[in-house]
């Protein structure tokens, strides 16, 4: 970091101290229905490592514990996350979900942080947690806590849309023998219809407490079943809004199909119209193995130097199979993390060291392996001259009549008419020696076939160092905290063939944060003040600011507003990424990714610039051109009327440039009140504004342009509608437009006769821009809807829960796809009961009781309902 940027952040703190006095302004106020005491709960916040008065804090908080989530028919924790106030959740499958506050969303979300037990363990090349296999179990679960909306300055990058905390039970309070066994069975709506899959979950935890001087733990967990699977929805194809199926359109590209990205223009229709041909695509349960499954395993020993300084050595590891959601559906076989942490907390003070490592083998890139798998029967060109032949008419003396798209898609499948040599049968997953087949192919052991692999391989890890101090006995009269962070990330050892450019082996991070605060007025106004400075090696200096205040009126009522500021630096991948994704390849921003390729014949460098079209120029030329002449236009004016979409189309020089990081800035008011003995009312609303935010930008070459650029598009009108003709890329790109982002939240709990009681929370969200070029992706519903009606004791230690949760439609934007997300209503239920004296607690739990199976994000699984029983068995040889 350069002395100007530290000289700055000193002379702030010293300035600001001027006027500050302190303050625990992350202190949490229990806040229920009984009373508003304020009671001490560990840190939400990683600046603060104290309490926090929740009632009275400057920032909304969200929490729960682990009693409520063993009240709650959520079969992981995180459900109960996702069911917070302001809270979203998507789900990739049942072991791979995405957790957002705020909007912005992705199947993979980078840009919200989710620690445990301090521990950030975010893959560093695409900063995304695989936070539902690599967490804490669930019998070592103590609490999580969330701080909605951007927290960059308390926490850095990757926090741009809030931070999600989850804590670990202390072995030196909750000692002796727990287990775990939990039996049920997960339904799957699959092509061959409804079925259930078994599902198991069993999980042991040992700790000991030696004379409040030495405590250890011992974690083991396993869970098993069958995953979620797609159902097909829609078509991806860029050109043709037709959502039929491979047998009524011939250039059918399914959303969850694979290996029929690749299309062509043939002029067999009516009137001489052209035809969108795409190649024969196989359906995602065709090529991947849905077990889902995960074992963790983790130990831990604290030993108490003094009565408030502990140092903890943990130490974890976890295995477990998956599908991901990114630009396309990878299933994940032999995912493995490692955490190591060391740790000397001293109450104000802290030094924390850990490293997470991450291994991935063996992996399966479905549009990949679909693409080789054609490609491992015929190439493209001469499945198009069969295919041609037989729709066109060209075989009738073989039996085959023209028109017949099963007809010319059988022939085309076969050996065809061997116009270029002796081709292969296409592989099909009914064939017994399939399975050999796909791993020849993933592998790259088949002879003549591009190596393009559909394997993914990885092996990286993140290290951090962190130290804080809080002067609260050095400067008794105000709040100041400071503290230090070194990570370094090693993207070293990918897959040459998919991360062709690696730029080097990683980067560095630095930071110095600080807190200032201030109680007035007899301690009913609170202010805090946050500041940060990252310096990264990708991306340079970043300063991060936030604002906080409360006002308490009465011991009832307490207003807050703040301002927080939060960032999200570039990935290595965004940056620095080379990726085969089947329709085209994925490139970073980087300067040598954006300004040179290799042409077809893959010999010489060609500049993009001047040479290339803007793939929403080409779709929507192409959009204007079928229109005309489906109305009786011809194909040449109808052309040369939409013209000019394609020339103010071209790429030009400084159109794709290097990324920035995203920026995110909030101003958020809420309110806090008990309304009565039976009713709390939490409410807040925000608006915000973000800039640079980071998505993919299609560019189309034709072929055969290399010197001079184009300067003839009604030339090209054909090549760049045709993937037999041109080249597809997609390079990360920063918007140019700022994004408006505003909802409101408001959260309602209370308490009714005879120890019933009913929490909700409903969110209304929305955002608006006038960016063309690159979709924002905010990926969020408009309306939700969450509540929670139960009691725990409703007679002699007989509890139950039923629970909801609404969400409307909205509009979804990534890679894998773009389309309308369908409203859902689902309910969960729980019928419990504790056995005291055996420290016993049997559960029988049931999600999505009512069966109306539902979709959460465009191109994922189709979700199911979920039963089990359950039981826990506490506190044995202690």
């Amino acid at each position: 970091m350069n002395k100007k940027c530290t000289l700055i952040f000193y002379s702030f703190l010293i300035y600001t101290s001027t006027y500050s006095q302190k303050i625990d302004s992350t202190t949490q106020v229990k806040f229920n229905i009984d009373s508003l005491q304020q009671v001490e709960s560990k840190s939400v916040n990683s600046l603060n490592r104290k309490s926090e008065l929740q009632f009275i804090s400057g920032t909304s908080v969200e929490k729960f514990g682990s009693d409520q989530f063993q009240n709650s028919a959520s079969v992981h924790y995180l459900q109960e996350v996702a069911k917070l106030r302001g809270m979203n959740m998507v789900q990739n499958g049942i072991l791979s979900s995405s957790l957002n506050s705020g909007g912005f969303s992705r199947t993979l979300n980078n840009g919200f942080l989710q620690r445990f037990d301090g521990v950030d363990t975010q893959l560093p090349d695409m900063n995304f947690s695989f936070a539902n296999l690599s967490g804490t179990s669930e019998l070592d679960f103590q609490k999580a806590e969330v701080i909605p909306l951007p927290s960059a300055a308390t926490y850095g990058p990757y926090a741009m849309n809030g931070v999600l905390n989850v804590y670990s039970k202390d072995p030196f309070e909750h000692t002796g023998l727990s287990a775990l066994v939990k039996l049920g069975g997960n339904q799957i709506s699959s092509v061959s219809g409804s079925l259930s899959a078994p599902l198991y979950q069993l999980g042991l935890r040992y700790a000991r407490n030696f004379n409040d001087k030495v405590a250890l733990k011992f974690n083991i967990s396993y869970f098993e079943t069958q995953d979620w699977e797609p159902d097909y929805p829609g078509n991806d194809r860029y050109l043709s809004d037709n959502l039929g199926s491979q047998s009524d359109d011939p250039g059918y590209d399914g959303v969850n199909y694979y290996g029929d990205e690749f299309s062509t223009i043939i002029p067999f229709g009516i009137n001489g119209a052209d035809v969108d041909v795409s190649r024969t695509g196989y359906p995602e349960h065709e090529l991947l193995n849905y077990k889902a499954d995960n074992i963790l395993i983790d130990f831990a020993a604290h030993y108490r130097f003094y009565k408030h300084v502990t140092a903890i050595l943990a130490i974890s590891a976890n295995q477990g199979n998956t599908i991901i959601t990114g630009q396309n559906r990878t299933f994940i076989p032999n995912l493995m993390q490692t955490k190591v942490r060391f740790e000397i907390n001293g109450g104000n003070f802290f030094l924390r060291y850990y490293n997470v490592m991450h291994e991935m083998d063996q992996s399966i890139d479905t549009r990949l392996l679909g693409r080789n798998l054609n490609l491992f029967g015929k190439p493209n060109t001469a499945w198009f001259i069969d295919f041609s032949a037989a729709f066109g008419g060209g075989l009738s003396g073989m039996g085959i009549a023209g028109r017949d798209i099963d007809a010319a898609r059988a022939f085309a499948d076969g050996q065809g008419l061997n116009v270029f040599g002796i081709f292969r049968d296409r592989p099909d997953p009914s064939d017994p020696d399939f399975e050999g087949v796909v791993d020849l192919i993933i592998r790259n052991q088949v002879q003549g076939l591009p190596p393009v692999d559909s394997e993914f391989q990885t092996e990286q890890q993140l290290s951090h160092f962190e130290l804080f101090y809080d002067f609260e006995k050095v400067i008794p009269w105000f709040g100041a905290q400071l503290g230090f962070v070194s990570r370094n990330y090693d993207v070293g050892d990918q897959n040459p063939a998919i991360f062709a450019f690696t730029n080097g082996d990683g980067y560095q991070e630095q930071s110095f944060y600080g807190q200032l605060s201030k109680k007035l007025l007899e301690d009913k106004i609170n202010l805090q003040i946050d500041l940060r400075l990252d310096d990264n090696d990708v991306n340079g200096n970043t300063t991060s600011f936030s604002f906080g205040s409360s006002y308490l009126l009465t011991k009832n009522h307490a207003f807050r507003f703040s301002y927080r500021e939060g960032y999200r630096t570039p990935s290595w991948h965004e940056q620095n990424g080379f990726r085969n994704i089947g329709p085209g390849e994925l490139r970073g921003a980087s300067t040598e990714l954006n300004f040179a390729f290799i042409d077809n014949r893959g010999q010489t460098a060609v500049p993009l610039a001047g040479n290339s079209i803007f793939l929403k120029n080409v779709n929507e030329f192409d959009r204007l051109l079928r229109e005309a002449v489906a109305a009786g236009v011809p194909k040449n004016d109808a052309a040369l009327q939409n013209l000019d979409i394609l020339g103010t189309g071209i790429l030009q020089n400084g159109d794709l440039e290097s990324l920035e990081s995203e920026q995110r800035n909030v101003i958020e008011l809420g309110y806090r009140t008990k309304l009565s003995e039976l009713l709390s009312v939490d409410f807040s609303g925000y608006y915000g504004r973000t800039e640079n935010i980071i998505g993919a930008v299609g560019v189309v070459r034709p072929f055969g342009l290399i010197n001079p650029p184009i300067a003839d598009t009604l030339g090209v009108i054909d090549a760049v509608r045709d993937d037999r003709r041109r080249q597809l890329f997609w390079f990360w790109q920063n918007a140019e437009e700022t994004v408006e982002s505003y909802g409101l939240w408001m959260g309602l709990s209370s308490e009714l006769p005879h120890k019933f009681y009913i929490n909700t929370n409903v969110a209304w969200q929305d955002f608006k821009t006038a960016e063309e070029l690159v979709n924002p992706g905010f990926n969020t519903p408009e309306y939700v809807l969450n509540f929670a009606f139960g009691n725990n004791n409703i007679w002699k230690n007989l509890g139950f829960q039923l629970s909801g949760h609404w969400q409307d439609s909205y509009n979804w934007y990534s890679l894998i796809g773009e389309g309308k997300v369908d409203s859902f209503f689902t309910m969960d239920g729980q019928l419990s009961y504790k056995i005291s004296h055996l420290n016993t607690f049997v559960k029988f739990g049931a999600t999505n009781l009512l069966q109306e199976n539902y979709n959460d994000n465009f191109g994922g699984p189709i979700i199911g309902s979920t039963y089990y029983f359950s039981i826990i068995l506490e506190d044995l040889l202690n």
